[in-house]
């Protein structure tokens, strides 16, 4: 395991029934109940997005190779980091990108290319895809959702990466084109050896902002919808389409697209996704009841300078993230940027732009040390990731009401059981949990995360992994407990 996998050893476990002498502080108790025969949605993956930003700073800026592949192997590989499993990979420009705007298909301005004969994705191999083979190379399970900030300029009314609407044109063709575009990408991508596993139609379709940005109203979506399924089955494209990829507070526009849509058009939407700006992931359950057949993906969800967070709030909101959209359904969970650099909090983005330039990343780079820094995301999506494996299923445990203690159970296919638990307290926290008849209890140190491990059938060894708000802990295996 590399280093930077954890400090100290401590371990605080008693099993059911005793007490611990000279512990302090406790309040309360909380008792969890894992039942694995109540099961719910199957799990893609955790992550975050592979930006252009992101990507150079990976692999252009980072000269010391040797570093450069002990981060590589930090962020993907599933034993000897915390493998992480999802990457959401922006189609062109996005809002943290290092170069001017660019799409897959640029023309001079007026002109236009229905034929799309100057398609090239040769922008993006000198960094992005790179990126991408190599984490690909080490987590072999990874899945790569795409998701464009902006069509080809030329696509859109008013000519500009910026805002705008799509285009219709006669017999829809300017949908048709972008169809196409879209698979002219996954081909495109595909012979880099990256599968496309899901695209979205369009990162917040419902904002119209200062840098790249689409508008689309309930009905384009169905629209597009229709063409671009149509454009997958030609070619034999088993990419998945998702609609919305915005905030939980609009929760309008998914359920409109998906009201209106014709029976085609349902059956090419795979499901819906969703950021968190705005609202409350409830809306993604709220959805998900009225449409149990289509899927929730949690897409993008930024931590920054704004929330004001401590390392140790930055920690619990990641871990809390991960267990409250998955508690509403969510198949994936994506963070925002996988690298950024700093001081200040610039990006790198073109000089001017504004974007999310207070964001934090998963990793921060040192500007003028090139020194790495794990942030606590790291470690907050690292308690699922490196644990809770592609195909997984959540399982039943019984929400914690109060004492500010959160958790969410898995099941493995190969039938281990992952609890995480988040306990937000400044003071140590009590739990038991019981599985199959057996129950152990745990005291959880003050602003920790916490996953739990073990075989199917509650014997042996439960693993138990810390990360400590104060640092003291990152990632550290602790002393085995075991079901009594």
């Amino acid at each position: 395991m590399s280093k930077v996998l954890g400090f100290l050893l401590v371990g605080m476990i008693f099993v059911s029934g005793c007490g611990q002498p000279g512990h302090s502080g406790l309040v309360g108790h909380v008792t969890i109940t894992v039942d694995p025969s109540q099961k719910y949605q199957e799990i893609d993956g955790f992550g975050a997005s592979l930006t252009d930003s992101s990507a150079w700073l990976m692999q252009e800026f980072i000269t010391d190779e040797q570093v450069r592949e002990q981060m590589m192997v930090d962020l993907f590989d599933p034993e000897e980091g915390i493998g992480l499993s999802y990457i959401r990979q922006p189609m062109g420009t996005s809002d943290m990108r290092r170069v001017e705007d660019y799409s897959y298909d640029d023309v001079p301005k007026g002109e236009t290319d229905f034929e799309l004969k100057h398609f090239s994705t040769a922008k993006d191999e000198a960094y992005i895809v790179p990126v991408l083979q190599q984490a690909i190379a080490l987590n072999p399970d990874i899945k790569i959702m795409a998701s464009p900030w902006s069509p080809p300029a030329w696509l859109k009314d008013n000519g500009d990466f910026k805002g705008g609407w799509l285009k219709h044109g006669e017999d829809d063709k300017f949908y048709r084109a972008y169809a196409e575009y879209f698979v002219k990408f996954i081909q495109a991508y595909a012979g880099y050896g990256i599968k496309i596993d899901a695209v979205t139609l369009q990162n917040e379709p419902a904002l119209a902002i200062g840098y790249p940005s689409l508008k689309m109203s309930p009905e384009d979506q169905v629209r597009f919808t229709r063409y671009l399924g149509r454009a997958f089955a030609k070619n034999n494209i088993d990419t998945k389409i998702v609609i919305y990829d915005h905030n939980w507070d609009y929760d309008e526009f998914p359920i409109a697209v998906l009201t209106q849509a014709s029976d085609e058009e349902m059956g090419y939407i795979d499901g819906v996704a969703w950021h968190h700006y705005g609202g409350r992931p409830t809306s993604q359950t709220k959805v998900h009841d009225m449409f149990p057949d289509k899927n929730v993906y949690f897409t993008e969800g930024s931590l920054g300078t704004w929330q004001k967070f401590d390392d140790a709030e930055s920690l619990l909101y990641t871990a809390n993230l991960i267990i409250r959209t998955t508690r509403n359904w969510a198949k994936c969970v994506v963070t925002w940027n996988m690298a950024l650099h700093w001081p200040p909090h610039d990006g790198p983005i073109v000089p001017g732009f504004k974007g999310c330039w207070t964001c934090y990343a998963v990793v921060m780079i040192d500007k003028e040390t090139k020194e790495i820094t794990y942030r606590p995301q790291y470690y907050g999506i690292g308690h699922a990731s490196k644990f809770v494996k592609l195909g997984a299923k959540r399982i039943f445990s019984n929400a914690t009401m109060g004492l500010d203690v959160r958790n969410v159970a898995f099941e493995n296919k190969d039938g281990s059981i992952v609890c995480l638990f988040t306990n937000s307290n400044k003071f140590d926290q009590s739990i038991e949990i019981k599985f199959r008849g057996l129950s152990f209890v745990y005291v959880l140190p003050a602003q920790s995360v916490a996953t739990f491990r073990w075989g199917a059938s509650g014997l042996g060894d439960v693993e138990v992994w810390i990360t400590t708000g104060d640092k003291k802990m990152l990632l550290k295996r602790q002393p085995s407990v075991s079901f009594n």
